[in-house]
């Protein structure tokens, strides 16, 4: 009798350990599914399935929730970009706006980006974001819109209709673009409707209605003149939002496989000396140059190339007479009252750029009397403004900038008299980024100043 009480003791407190396991395994599951990085993955995939509604909901509580502290920024920052989007997709322009700055903020200087999506067709976006390259690319397809609905609206419904098409094709080659592609599909189911052909007007209408939404239209297209427009679209079968099966079963499937699986991926791929990690290097680095030319008793062409390409050709006159120590350059060129600013923002391969600096036939401006000299000086900043890491055992974040100091003019060095008391200068920079070092706080700006004079006696 006694065994058997045993025994039925033990078995209930068996049974009692196992419902706190499961217990324990799916409080310990659901917490999971509620974190913020679960719920910014769900609404990735509303966006990515069109459901842009939904996921501008769940990332308007998101951002409400997330703390803003130094750990968050920057994935409160990629959720503000989604939330942007999102409200872009719905129109809701003013709002899209404010968010995507707040997400330029936050990032600081971070690539913006959400893995799997494309924000390239999104014109709010782009202003904020996209490099020259991307708003020349945005603006040729915007141009291209324009012209096709130009034809449709002077009814030339063929020449809309070969101009949509042209777009079409382009569209192939590209990712993002939603909302570009939503209207041109819109604008080219009315084209065809314009053109007797009812069934490819229906199915661009449809195609249509899936990016935009159902009643959104361009400028001047009016739905309700569009008979086909209200035609019904087909369904198409696909996952409902259902969970099927055991949960608890899910979850320990769930937790043994990850287990496995997830310990053998990390050692091989994420562990301090996993085997199969690649080293990593930078593949893009984007950087903002701002620089400022000052000189006295000085005329001059300078010009500045980047990367081979011109940047700046310039003819200056800087008339200011020096006073004083004509040797002391650096307190002259502070009181120079004759300057010009440039900015210039330029994506690289993420390993170099070659900067390269000319005053080309530097002569006196006057020389009323002897001795006299003139100056030239120059002020270089330059900037990370976003980069990218691949392959990379770690990012090591923003890369230093090395090789400004190639910029500084040495009169003896980098001029040559091309005739009498007139030379030309030449200063050349391989600026290279390197990733810091563990440990090395970040440098924001990499900066070359040149302060140079040259004398005449009499």
């Amino acid at each position: 009798m006694s065994d058997f009480k045993g025994y039925s003791l033990c078995k209930f407190l068996a049974i009692i350990l196992s419902v706190l396991i499961a217990g324990q395994i799916h409080f310990a599951f659901s917490a999971q599914e509620e974190t913020p990085e679960a719920k910014f993955k769900a609404a990735v995939t509303e966006y990515a399935n069109g459901h842009y509604a939904l996921a501008r909901n769940s990332l308007t509580e998101l951002t409400r929730a997330v703390e803003e502290n130094e750990q968050s920024k920057i994935f409160l920052g990629r959720a503000y970009l989604l939330l942007a989007a999102s409200e872009e997709m719905l129109k809701e322009n003013e709002a899209a706006s404010a968010h995507y700055l707040k997400a330029k903020e936050l990032l600081a200087g971070e690539e913006a980006v959400v893995e799997g999506l494309s924000f390239s067709g999104l014109s709010l976006y782009m202003g904020v974001f996209a490099t020259p390259q991307a708003r020349d690319e945005a603006n040729a397809l915007n141009a291209q819109f324009e012209e096709a609905k130009k034809k449709y609206f002077a009814e030339d419904y063929e020449g809309a209709k070969a101009e949509l098409e042209k777009l079409m094709s382009t569209f192939d080659a590209l990712e993002g673009w939603e909302i570009l592609k939503g209207e041109t599909y819109l604008l080219l189911g009315a084209t065809h409707e314009k053109l007797k052909y009812k069934e490819l007007a229906v199915k661009y209408y449809c195609k249509a209605k899936e990016i935009l939404g159902e009643g959104k239209t361009i400028a001047g297209l009016e739905l309700k003149k569009l008979k086909y427009y209200k035609e019904e679209c087909r369904v198409v079968a696909g996952e409902t939002g259902a969970k099927k099966g055991s949960f608890l079963g899910k979850a320990l499937g769930f937790l043994l496989g990850a287990a496995i699986i997830g310990g053998v991926v990390w050692y091989l791929f994420f562990s301090k000396n996993a085997p199969f990690k690649a080293k990593g290097a930078y593949t893009s680095v984007t950087v903002k140059l701002d620089v400022t030319f000052k000189g006295l008793n000085s005329n001059t062409w300078h010009t500045l190339d980047m990367d081979g390409v011109n940047m700046l050709t310039e003819h200056v006159v800087y008339d200011q007479v020096p006073v004083g120590d004509c040797e002391d350059t650096e307190t002259q060129c502070a009181s120079a009252g004759t300057s010009q600013s440039y900015s210039y923002t330029v994506e690289t391969d993420g390993k170099s750029l070659d900067i390269i600096q000319k005053y080309i036939d530097w002569e006196f401006h006057a020389c009323p009397s002897y001795p006299c000299c003139k100056i030239l000086c120059s002020d270089y900043d330059i900037s990370v403004v976003s980069y990218k890491y691949e392959s990379g055992k770690k990012d090591p974040g923003s890369p230093s900038i090395e090789g400004m100091e190639q910029l500084d003019l040495d009169l003896d060095e980098d001029c040559i008299e091309t005739s009498t008391n007139i030379h030309t200068c030449t200063t050349s920079a391989h600026l290279t980024f390197k990733a810091p070092s563990t440990g090395q706080q970040v440098q924001k700006v990499f900066s070359a100043h040149q302060s140079a004079g040259k004398t005449v006696q009499n």
